[in-house]
């Protein structure tokens, strides 16, 4: 979500908005899906879900892909943490911050909440982060509209850029901002 600005600015405002819309869209879409399926075969989980529709062997090679998923968007968020503490805290920080150590804590992170059968005592911290990130993004478009009000909008922005290669890199940008559907069976059931 904190890159929807940047996102914003390589696309052109009316082109990140159209694709942000037809991201959303899709996601929808594909939660709806989710959804049917789920309550079709009656699991309560995505694992489960999966296995039941697509077969065992499908849903293992979808269980090693989410685990790899995982495991990046850990290591992604921890590389964040990690270069906010040392823009605070630099000299005192001096070899925490490597990535041998990120990827060690990440594993550490998320190794337990890969063995757990049924991630649904987790969903109070689904609606934790639902909540956060409408929240940042509440924010993020409130103190935009501050600075529109005060200083005008930029001479640099435009409607659209037609860089394809900006525009597909925004769909990843979408995908790992609104992901949710490992987690939303649980929270749908």
């Amino acid at each position: 979500v904190l890159l929807f600005p940047q996102v914003m600015a390589r696309n052109g405002f009316v082109v990140a908005t159209v694709s942000m819309l037809v991201a959303v869209l899709l996601m929808g879409l594909t939660l709806h899906i989710l959804a049917v399926v789920a309550q079709k075969v009656q699991r309560k989980t995505f694992q489960d879900a999966l296995a039941a529709s697509v077969g065992v062997a499908a849903a293992k090679g979808v269980d090693i892909t989410m685990s790899l998923y995982l495991f990046g968007t850990c290591a992604s968020y921890l590389v964040l943490i990690s270069d906010q503490l040392q823009a605070m805290f630099a000299p005192q920080l001096d070899g925490w911050t490597t990535r041998f150590i990120i990827l060690t804590i990440a594993a550490i992170c998320e190794v337990p909440l890969m063995v757990m059968r049924d991630i649904s005592l987790l969903a109070a911290t689904s609606a934790f982060g639902v909540f956060t990130n409408i929240l940042v993004a509440v924010d993020i478009v409130y103190e935009c509209s501050l600075h529109v009000a005060a200083h005008g909008v930029h001479p640099g922005v435009t409607a659209a850029t037609w860089d394809w290669g900006a525009l597909a890199s925004a769909f990843g940008t979408y995908a790992f901002s609104f992901q949710c559907h490992l987690i939303f069976i649980p929270v749908f059931f």
